[in-house]
């Protein structure tokens, strides 16, 4: 089956689908998105899972946007993964890919900084509690 998402597209809850996927605009859930398929496509798209994961597990996978899960990760399974003009924001990013083939790029570079800001720790001490 070709999925094609060319409107923008909320979901209150997961986000799954299965088949040859092209996501051209923003798709976003409240929980998980998950692709599956034999191919993935993203040309400036924008997915955003707001308190789930997103997971990809395809043949082959073209990144191109922006992926944003603040409180989850991202697991990306693939035997072909391109990475252009992407940026992936998460917890945690997984790659299980044996071919993965990323581009850097200044103007996205700039746009969103090349440096971390700096997390703070808190350590208790529960022994003098």
């Amino acid at each position: 089956m070709n999925i094609n998402v060319s409107i923008p597209t909320e979901v209150k809850g997961e986000a799954t689908l299965t088949g040859n996927i092209n996501i051209n605009t923003a798709l976003k859930a409240l929980e998980d998105v998950s692709l599956f398929g034999e191919v993935k496509n993203t040309n400036q798209s924008v997915i955003f899972s707001q308190f789930g994961d997103i997971v990809i597990d395809s043949t082959n996978v073209n990144l191109n946007g922006l992926i944003y899960v603040p409180y989850g990760d991202v697991n990306i399974t693939a035997q072909n993964l391109n990475l252009n003009n992407v940026i992936i924001i998460a917890d945690t990013i997984t790659f299980n890919c044996p071919s993965v083939n990323a581009n850097y790029s200044s103007d996205v570079a700039e746009f969103v900084g090349t440096k971390s800001e700096n997390e703070k720790i808190i350590i208790l001490d529960t022994k003098n509690l």
